[in-house]
């Protein structure tokens, strides 16, 4: 198990826990804040010291505030499916990599780009470093030389643009 604690530069702070030791379920992801916490496994939503909300409520959250990209992506995933079913070959492919192959085919820009992969990929050694030093804190390296400040390139979460790569072949 590792807990990584990030401090943002706007004070927050991010925990992020990797445990494939404790014997609860796998799979899930939880998010969590001062207001509410959401639980993918099962999926569940509770508000501060509220409780989960029924079931009905909860869904209708989930339709409400599902980005378009994720709402393509899962019917795409059905498709797939049923396609599979049939005897077909079929190559699994990820949320992301469907993303990645939308915005190639339809020209657009990449949702990460290479300074934020290049963070990304610092987590593991970083969170290595630190441990092995105590835990002391370590600073992460900023590859965009503090460009990410004036950055102006906003996800397309809701595909306005891109989006219609639904082809399966």
């Amino acid at each position: 198990m590792n807990i990584t604690v990030f401090k943002t530069v706007k004070g927050r702070s991010v925990v992020l826990q990797h445990d494939v030791s404790s014997p609860r379920p796998r799979g899930g992801r939880m998010l969590s804040g001062t207001k509410c916490i959401y639980q993918s496994h099962p999926d569940r939503f509770a508000t501060s010291h509220e409780g989960w909300l029924p079931e009905e409520e909860f869904k209708a959250l989930v339709d409400k505030y599902t980005p378009e990209i994720t709402k393509q992506f899962n019917e795409w995933s059905r498709q797939a499916e049923k396609i599979q079913r049939t005897g077909h070959s079929y190559y699994r492919v990820s949320a992301t990599d469907w993303r990645l192959i939308d915005c190639l085919r339809n020209g657009l820009p990449m949702d990460l780009t290479v300074y934020e992969a290049a963070l990304s990929s610092t987590v593991i050694p970083l969170s290595i470093w630190s441990v092995a030093n105590g835990s002391q804190p370590v600073a992460v390296p900023d590859f965009t030389c503090g460009k990410w400040q004036t950055n102006q390139r906003p996800l397309d979460l809701q595909l306005k643009r891109g989006g219609g790569s639904t082809r399966l072949v």
